[in-house]
């Protein structure tokens, strides 16, 4: 729902544009077609949800390129800061769609676009204190503005040290998961009218790769993190090349979408990690301490009763508080009578930071040495049964 939202918003963006009805129907097919959008839309993630708030953003930038005035710039940063509140990476829609919005302007003076920017800053911000305190007020959430900052030091602490993983992020994040925009959007450059945007738009696609590999260097998230770049990109091919490599181009794109859920999703493979916690549980009932995205597919398809705690978020806080909190899980787990595992993946993730995270390294030592680690050697399923001493 939210990712079709996204796509019917970018229609409604193109319409305020003036664009014409093919042109307007096209971007729309590009962007709700590309491999890594129909993967989020089938996916238990935020990203899909995600892609609805940028929608809205993206109509906002619409406007204010039709109209360049504060009540538009005000709307944009309004829309900007519910996008941040649903995922962190929305604080990066801020810079994209005013330079986009830039890219476009016509006869705008410099005071203007500097008070533009200043007011969907200001709102974008606004927006952000406004929508925070009301969840923690009313909804007794603990939920913060910086609350991903140590997760975010942490992984590109991780990233920066392991840079030969470079080369394969870039088709992993962006030229397969949003194939054939992701090559075709260059054609702008050989359009005279869309070349400012296809400049600004390079350089955000630079900066967005640069936080998508300090996020995720380590694993595949199939343009997760830079889903909200499909809608320029199918912008500047529409506008840029002749109709016919459109159409094969949309071709392109709903074969590659199938090809990349088709080969990804294996319910099969959840349903026999579900069997394996269940019979190595037995009649107890089981508690994960998990990390991988395999252990959170199993367990959002096929054990969704079952409770569980991500454990290299841990790595996050400080090292008291982490181990602390881990023990006292554990232990309160046990006393109902649940049998707690750490699966093999959120085990790996932790080695993964321990050379640059402390609190990895103690969460670590705690497992190993304050408790007894059984192994269990599953199909699917692997890890420790985590037994008192």
């Amino acid at each position: 729902l939210g990712t079709s939202l996204g796509v019917w918003w970018i229609h409604a963006a193109s319409r305020r544009l003036g664009m014409g009805a093919f042109d307007c129907l096209t971007i729309a097919a590009l962007c709700g077609t590309c491999a890594g959008v129909v993967f989020f839309a089938t996916a238990l993630e935020i990203h899909g949800v995600f892609f609805a708030a940028f929608g809205w953003a993206a109509l906002r930038t619409a406007s204010l390129i039709v109209a360049p005035n504060l009540r538009n710039a005000f709307a944009l940063g309004l829309a900007t800061g519910v996008a941040f509140c649903v995922h962190a990476t929305g604080q990066m829609l801020v810079p994209l769609l005013l330079v986009v919005a830039w890219s476009r302007f016509r006869s705008v003076g410099w005071a203007r676009v500097a008070g533009i920017a200043l007011t969907t800053v200001v709102a974008h911000w606004g927006s952000i204190v406004v929508v925070v305190w009301a969840v923690r007020t009313f909804a007794g959430s603990k939920a913060s503005i910086g609350g991903s900052a140590n997760f975010l030091e942490v992984y590109a602490t991780w990233a920066l040290n392991h840079p030969e993983l470079l080369p394969r992020k870039l088709p992993q994040e962006w030229l397969v998961p949003f194939f054939p925009i992701s090559v075709l959007f260059v054609a702008g450059f050989f359009h005279r009218g869309m070349r400012a945007l296809c400049a600004v738009f390079s350089v955000s696609l630079l900066a967005y790769f640069a936080l998508a590999f300090a996020l995720v260097a380590s694993t595949n998230e199939h343009g997760a993190y830079l889903l909200p770049l499909a809608w320029p990109a199918a912008w500047l091919t529409v506008a840029s090349v002749p109709r016919w490599s459109v159409w094969s181009g949309l071709v392109a794109s709903v074969a590659c979408a199938i090809w990349l859920v088709t080969s990804v999703d294996d319910p099969s493979r959840c349903r026999t990690y579900a069997r394996e916690v269940r019979a190595a549980a037995g009649s107890a009932e089981p508690y994960l301490l998990l990390g991988s995205p395999n252990d959170f597919e199993a367990c959002a398809l096929t054990l969704p009763g079952v409770e569980h705690l991500i454990l290299p978020w841990l790595a996050g806080f400080p090292e008291d508080v982490a181990v602390a909190s881990l023990g006292e899980v554990i232990r309160a787990m046990q006393r109902e009578g649940r049998v707690v595992y750490v699966t093999e993946g959120a085990w790996q993730l932790l080695l993964q930071v321990a050379n640059r995270s402390p609190t990895a390294v103690r969460l670590i030592d705690y497992l190993d040495e304050s408790w007894k680690l059984l192994r269990v050697d599953g199909v699917q399923f692997r890890g420790w049964r985590v037994d008192p001493r």
